[in-house]
C-alpha cells in the first residue's frame, strides 16, 4: 500500500467548501462523486464532483458542488452510506443513510435523482439501534442467499462492538429484524487487539474482507478475513494493518472503491487516498 499524495483539505477557508469535523465519506462507485459528512458544520452532507472521467477516483480533483443537505435530524453525525447495488435500479444511488453518536440510530433518506443531492432528499424512516450507546460506523452487505443491502453493520464505540442485523427488504432499514442481531466484541477478542477505538467499517466487494479504522491505538486501517462472506459471526482472522499515523493525527471513517482506500482525519479536516498495485483491496501485514 502506498499513500498516493492525493489529498483534499475540506476545512475552513479550503476553497472547496468548508466541512469542519469531517468524519465520514462515501465515494460513488464510478469515482466521479464524493459525499462528506461532518459533525461540526451543521451535521450536513456535502457533495463533491470530478469534471473529467480521466480523473475518476482522484480525490485531489474533487470540487465542491455547493450542494449541502442539512436538517438531517442527526447531531454529531459520523458516517454515511448509499444504496449501491446496480442490479437494483429502484434504489441504486437513490437511498442515503446517516448515523451519529447523539441519537444512535440509522437515518434513511430517499433521493429523487440518483446520486444527486441537489434533487429532493426526504427522510424515509429511522431505526434505533438496540443496545447502542455511541454509533460511529455504518456499512451494508448481504445475508447468505440474499441480495446486496440485506445486511447492515453498526460500529458502537460506546460498547466496543460491531452489531450485525438482517433486513427483510434490501436497503429498507424499516425492515431490520432485531432478532437476527449479532454482536462481536472488539474489546474481548485477541483478534482485535490492535484496535482500541473503532470509528469506521467497510467491506470489500465480495464480503470476504472487513476493514476497521482505529482512532486510538495507532491510527490504523486493519483488514480482517471472514470465513463466511459478510458474516461477522463466522471465523474472523486479522490479516494486517495500514498505518496512517505518520501523516494523520486522528482517523474517522473510511471508504473502499476498487483498489483505493479513502480515509478522513477529523482533526485536520483532510481526506487521504491510498492505493494498491494489487487487484482489489489487499493490506499486507
Amino acid at each position: 500500500w502506498t499513500e498516493t499524495g492525493q489529498s483534499l483539505f475540506v476545512g475552513l477557508n479550503s476553497g472547496v467548501g468548508a466541512q469542519l469535523g469531517a468524519h465520514g465519506l462515501y465515494v460513488k462507485p464510478d469515482g466521479m462523486r464524493m459525499y462528506l459528512i461532518g459533525s461540526s458544520s451543521g451535521d450536513d452532507v456535502e457533495q463533491f464532483s470530478i469534471a473529467s472521467a480521466s480523473d475518476a477516483f482522484d480525490i485531489s480533483k474533487m470540487v465542491a458542488d455547493n450542494v449541502r443537505v442539512g436538517s438531517l435530524q442527526e447531531a454529531n453525525a459520523q458516517d454515511i452510506y448509499f444504496a449501491d447495488d446496480p442490479a437494483d435500479t429502484s434504489t441504486y444511488g437513490k437511498k442515503m443513510y446517516v448515523i451519529g453518536t447523539s441519537n444512535d440510530r440509522i437515518r434513511q433518506y430517499t433521493i429523487s435523482t440518483a446520486w444527486d443531492l441537489s434533487s429532493t432528499v426526504s427522510n424515509a424512516g429511522d431505526f434505533v439501534v438496540p443496545g447502542a450507546t455511541q454509533t460511529t460506523g455504518l456499512a451494508f452487505g448481504r445475508k447468505t442467499g440474499g441480495a446486496l443491502g440485506t445486511r447492515v453493520y453498526v460500529v458502537d464505540s460506546g460498547q466496543d462492538n460491531i452489531k450485525q442485523f438482517d433486513l427483510g427488504t434490501a436497503w429498507d432499514t424499516d425492515t431490520i429484524d432485531v432478532t437476527t442481531r449479532v454482536d462481536v466484541g472488539i474489546n474481548v477478542s485477541a483478534i482485535f487487539d490492535s484496535i482500541q477505538t473503532c470509528t469506521g467499517i467497510r467491506f470489500n466487494s465480495d464480503g470476504t474482507e472487513m476493514y476497521l479504522t482505529d482512532n486510538a491505538a495507532g491510527d490504523d486501517v486493519t483488514q480482517f478475513g471472514l470465513s463466511t462472506p459478510y458474516d461477522i459471526a463466522s471465523t474472523i482472522t486479522n490479516e494486517g494493518a495500514l498505518y496512517t499515523g505518520e501523516i494523520d493525527n486522528t482517523l474517522g471513517g473510511l471508504h473502499l472503491v476498487g483498489t483505493n482506500i479513502y480515509t478522513v482525519d477529523p482533526a485536520s479536516d483532510t481526506i487521504r487516498q491510498y492505493t494498491s498495485d494489487n487487484t482489489g483491496i489487499v493490506i499486507e501485514s
